[in-house]
């Protein structure tokens, strides 16, 4: 049957109101043309759907027996056209998103590499930025998204994990230390180190190490960047 999703919303329409007259006009249709529709389903099916009166217009049993079924196949076709649409809309765009410079290094660049093989028409912007300033700028809406090290204020925002990393330390080859197997805290207290800036999440994670540990840490140089 031609137009069967018309047919079928128009009678779901009658079976909703319970009036051809509204139904008629939920759908922006003449009350005949919206009864052909309805009669051409019934021939179709092989069975009354509606009962009808002049004052009121009521279901059947078989009408009472196809309504649920018709109402789901409506909504997943919906369901499968916004999909489809939604699926069209990622073939163009773009998305923004805020990233560690330690993060936009290493692990981004190939995800970045198959993210475009997938969705070429896809454009990304992306901008290497201290911790606190992703933050900051995911709860302005400026980026889709960040990578970061988790906030210690996180209203507004939603933290999921994506990885784990270490914090290395670094010694020059003739340093007592570079003889060592194994380095801790207390080895490294009041040795002059190099240090990120004060607003970069590796900094505050080491502070806080060192504070935890009521040892002293001695920055002797910063950088804003690995």
């Amino acid at each position: 049957m031609k137009n069967s999703i018309q047919h079928i919303q128009a009678f779901l329409a009658v079976a909703r109101s319970g009036n051809f007259s509204k139904a008629a006009a939920e759908l922006h249709l003449s009350p005949s043309a919206l009864t052909v529709q309805v009669q051409q389903l019934e021939e179709w099916l092989g069975v009354a759907l509606l009962d009808r009166s002049p004052r009121h217009v009521s279901l059947t049993a078989a009408g009472l027996q196809a309504r649920g079924p018709m109402e789901k196949l409506l909504l997943d076709l919906d369901n499968i056209v916004s999909g489809s649409r939604d699926l069209a809309a990622l073939r163009r765009g773009v998305v923004t998103l805020a990233a560690l410079p330690s993060v936009c290094a290493g692990v981004l660049p190939p995800a970045l590499r198959q993210f475009r093989e997938q969705f070429a028409g896809i454009e990304v912007r992306l901008q290497d930025l201290v911790a606190h300033r992703i933050h900051a700028q995911v709860r302005a809406g400026e980026v889709d998204f960040g990578i970061g090290g988790r906030a210690r204020l996180s209203h507004g925002l939603d933290f999921q994990p994506l990885l784990e990393d270490r914090l290395c330390l670094f010694v020059a080859t003739d340093h007592p230390l570079a003889q060592r197997q194994s380095v801790t805290l207390k080895d490294l207290a009041c040795q002059p180190i190099i240090l990120t800036g004060r607003d970069s999440s590796v900094r505050e994670q080491v502070e806080a190490l060192f504070d935890d540990s009521r040892l002293s840490l001695l920055p002797a140089m910063e950088a804003n960047y690995m």
